[in-house]
């Protein structure tokens, strides 16, 4: 018995569909073991939340503090809308890569939600806060279609400040 192709036997058609599952194969795995750039990755968010703010204390001198406050909002009707973006203070910090986005936030802090990159509603709930924030409150829900929402300024109990 005459084997053919690499060892390969059967018709023209098998041996060609056995070539391409090799191939597919093989061209999955290599993407899977190249890394990503993430400095060329067109979906990465235009800004990062700050994790650490400055304050002046009692002599006029700055010392970093770590951001504990927390806003949480949910997509309601979309699992992700990575053109949407959660503004504070009118500056981009989170776009909506997932159903859920967390911004950190300050007493005073201005949030807005920016769909206008999308001709369709979307409805968003402020699914958690941390337990300083007065306001947003957990629970409130509001649409935006194709504009930019005002969720609210950031208010904090005694406590949080």
């Amino acid at each position: 018995m005459k084997m053919h192709f690499y060892g390969l036997k059967g018709t023209g058609l098998e041996r060609i569909l056995i070539v391409l599952v090799v191939f597919t194969a093989v061209t999955v795995v290599i993407m899977q073991v190249l890394p990503v750039n993430p400095v060329n990755d067109p979906l990465q968010p235009a800004a990062v939340p700050v994790t650490a703010i400055e304050h002046s204390g009692a002599a006029g001198e700055t010392a970093p503090v770590l951001q504990k406050h927390v806003v949480t909002f949910q997509l309601k009707n979309y699992s992700l809308l990575p053109m949407a973006r959660v503004l504070v203070n009118d500056e981009p910090r989170k776009i909506f890569n997932d159903r859920y986005v967390t911004v950190f936030v300050r007493a005073g802090d201005i949030l807005k939600i920016d769909g206008t990159r999308y001709n369709r509603s979307i409805d968003i709930e402020v699914l958690d806060v941390s337990k300083e924030v007065i306001r947003p409150a957990a629970g409130s829900g509001f649409r935006v279609e194709g504009n930019v929402v005002t969720v609210g300024k950031v208010c904090l109990s005694e406590a949080g400040k």
